[in-house]
């Protein structure tokens, strides 16, 4: 088997043509609120602040970042959400992308 033929397996798309799905397929993507639910598969954050909360408490990210790094990232990612430093700094980017369609 190639792996592209594998991927096409076990995803909804192989090279733009819908593949047959089963039971054992579906994605989170194509499942209910109330299907996410009852599986027991929550959403993901949204925002900044809240996808920092639970990463400062897991020892899953401590563990594979190592203790030195995981505390510099989540002081940069504190640091980063800080209204004060950075989210009130409008960048190039956005300006280049957002300003044309005012």
């Amino acid at each position: 088997m190639t792996i592209e033929r594998w991927f096409c397996d076990k995803t909804s798309h192989c090279c733009d043509r819908p593949v047959r799905r089963s039971a054992y397929n579906v994605t989170v993507y194509d499942m209910t609120d109330e299907e996410r639910r009852r599986r027991g598969i929550g959403g993901l954050p949204s925002s900044l602040w809240e996808a920092i909360q639970p990463a400062e408490k897991s020892e899953l990210v401590l563990k594979a970042l190592g203790e030195h790094v995981f505390k510099a990232f989540i002081e940069n990612k504190k640091m980063e959400w800080d209204p004060c430093r950075y989210r009130i700094e409008v960048t190039e980017y956005e300006l280049k992308r957002y300003l044309p369609m005012l």
